[in-house]
Order: C-alpha cells, then structure tokens, then sequence
C-alpha cells in the first residue's frame, strides 16, 4: 500500500475526528447518562455524514479502502436507524397496552361496584319483603333470595373473567414490547458487530 495514498485518507479520517470533537463535547453534557450511546441521534448523524465525506473522497481519490470503511459505516448507520425505530415501536406498544390496561381496569372496577351495589339493593328489598311478609310467604322469600344470590354469584362471575381478560392482554402486549424491544438489541448488537469488523478491517490494513 502506497504512503501517497495512505496520506489523503489519513487528512480525511483526522478531519473526522476533528468535527466529532463539538459533538462529542454536546454528548457529555446533553446525553451524560449515556456516553458512547451509539443510539443518541446526532450520533448516529455524524456517523451518516461520516460515511458520505468517506464515501465522496473514496470516489475523489479512487480509494478502495475509504470505499469499504464508507460501505461497511453506512450498513452499521442503517442498523443502528433500525434499532432506534425498532425500540421506539416498543415503547409505544407498551404505552398502548399500559393505556388499554388502566381503561380495562377502570371499566371492571365500575361493573364490580355496580354489582355489588345491585346485590346490596337486592338483598335490602329481599329482606324488607321478608319482615313485611314473613308469616304467609316465607318459603317464596327463601326462594327468591336464592335467585337474586345465583344472579349475583354470575354477575361476579363475570366481572372476574372480564378482570382475566384484561390481565391476560396486558400479559400478551407485554410479551410484544419485549419481542419488539429484543428485535432492537438485535439490531443494536448487528451495528456492534459490523463496527468491529470495520475495526478489524483496519487493524489488518495497517498489519
């Protein structure tokens, strides 16, 4: 490999870093928590532009090995974009069944009141009846309260599944969040591994 060639490209990757150092300074103070986060947008930006300044003087110089550095940061640009709208999907589906689960909740707990308020009403009128009429219509009240309390037995019945119901969908949105949010580790892992490989690629060009 010829030093002439090898100088252009090095005036191209010190230019590089030199630009990233405002961003780099940006990072820790706006993305702390985070340094390095290859996720952070202007991240992921500045290594899109990257790529094109590499890929424009790849074709300028006739530099095939700017070429693979562009190509192999624009696939690792792409996967890391994937992971970013991967992740987010994630979050906005848990969000949804966060939101599907309170409106749920807040539905069974006013039917389960409403029961309970329609089992109370019925047994005062139930008991009111039996005072008024207990001599001569005993056997009827008995049968009676018995009705209301197999009326009740189902209406909570029901409540209870609805409450299943809505337990077993936060369950299964949970279970998507987690497929979605583990198809973006994927991707984030992919980026990981198509940079280290560009690493490689360089540490073998300069053995």
């Amino acid at each position: 490999m010829s030093v002439i060639q090898e100088l252009p490209r090095n005036a191209v990757n010190t230019y590089l870093k030199l630009a990233r150092l405002p961003l780099t300074a940006a990072e820790r103070v706006l993305n702390p928590d985070t340094p390095g986060d290859t996720s952070w947008p202007p991240a992921i930006a500045f290594e899109d532009f990257e790529a094109r300044v590499k890929a424009f003087a790849a074709t300028v110089l006739s530099d095939q090995v700017l070429r693979e550095d562009a190509d192999l940061q624009r696939a690792r640009v792409t996967q890391l974009r994937r992971a970013v709208e991967l992740e987010a999907e994630a979050e906005a589906t848990r969000a949804r069944a966060d939101q599907e689960l309170d409106e749920r909740r807040a539905e069974a707990a006013e039917e389960r009141d409403e029961a309970k308020a329609r089992e109370q009403a019925n047994k005062d009128r139930l008991e009111r009846e039996r005072r008024e009429a207990q001599q001569r219509a005993d056997a009827k009240a008995a049968e009676q309260e018995r009705k209301v309390q197999e009326q009740a037995d189902a209406e909570r019945d029901r409540v209870q599944r609805q409450e299943r119901e809505a337990e077993a969908a936060r369950l299964e949105a949970e279970r998507e969040a987690l497929a979605e949010k583990q198809t973006a580790l994927t991707s984030k892992d992919e980026a990981v591994r198509l940079e280290k490989a560009a690493q490689a690629a360089k540490a073998r060009r300069k053995g």
